[in-house]
């Protein structure tokens, strides 16, 4: 059993060891998402040691320099103690142009999507069965109730998202995308399985696809993200028109 001290020990030598390791590589800031993916994953009695979340755990604890995007409150990362930050931090963050765009990132069925960031009761599993008509069931149960076969996958909690709260939407929809891709490594499983499948042909429908993927896009968000979005109303006129 990890003591409350060795659990902290282990959380804060991650950190430090992983905030420095960023740097080298890249002289750049280690994005606090992708630190509480690599924390939660690696550590993962760290979670009882965080209390009030990453963020606020960095600010009491004098591990790492945090470093916020100039007028940007969700752009949050770290670097070493041993970094002078300067009075423009934006230097430190990766420029636009290298930072991977979700509109490039694969696009997943949504249920399969969802179940890398709903959270799963102690003591079951999320179990992913494909249909033949290419459809799939996900459902939790306990872990001793799985019966395997070549069409059934495994989601445990390990495998779930670990993002900071306080990320913005498109750092959310990165880390889950990565999750989801180290899943499929660990389970040799093939990408194109777990895709959403095209809706209409090429020259029909196009508007309603749109739409369709804009609906997808809001479906299992956040709420505090939800609250974000603000679309106008004649923009909304003119889609409904469209139809």
């Amino acid at each position: 059993m990890t003591t409350p001290e060795t659990a902290e020990e282990k959380t804060k030598d991650f950190i430090v060891q992983t905030v420095q390791d960023h740097w080298d590589r890249t002289r750049k800031v280690c994005m606090l998402s992708t630190l509480g993916f690599e924390l939660k994953k690696n550590v993962p009695e760290s979670t009882e040691v965080l209390g009030e979340g990453l963020r606020e755990y960095l600010r009491q604890n004098y591990l790492v320099h945090v470093v916020q995007f100039p007028n940007v409150f969700q752009k949050i990362g770290a670097v070493p103690l041993s970094v002078s930050v300067p009075d423009d931090p934006s230097s430190l963050f990766k420029s636009p142009s290298k930072i991977a765009s979700a509109e490039k990132l694969p696009i997943y069925n949504q249920e399969f999507w969802n179940s890398f960031f709903r959270e799963i009761e102690v003591g079951k599993v999320r179990v992913v069965n494909l249909k033949s008509d290419g459809e799939m069931d996900i459902l939790d149960t306990e872990n001793e109730k799985v019966t395997k076969s070549e069409a059934t996958y495994i989601i445990t909690h390990d495998d779930l998202t670990a993002v900071d709260q306080d990320a913005s939407g498109a750092e959310k929809v990165i880390a889950t995308n990565s999750a989801i891709e180290e899943w499929l490594r660990k389970n040799s499983a093939d990408r194109k399985l777990f895709l959403r499948p095209q809706k209409g042909s090429r020259n029909s429908g196009k508007t309603e696809g749109r739409l369709s993927s804009l609906i997808d896009a809001f479906d299992g968000m956040p709420e505090s993200d939800l609250a974000r979005i603000n679309i106008p109303l004649d923009i909304l006129m003119r889609i409904a028109k469209q139809q």
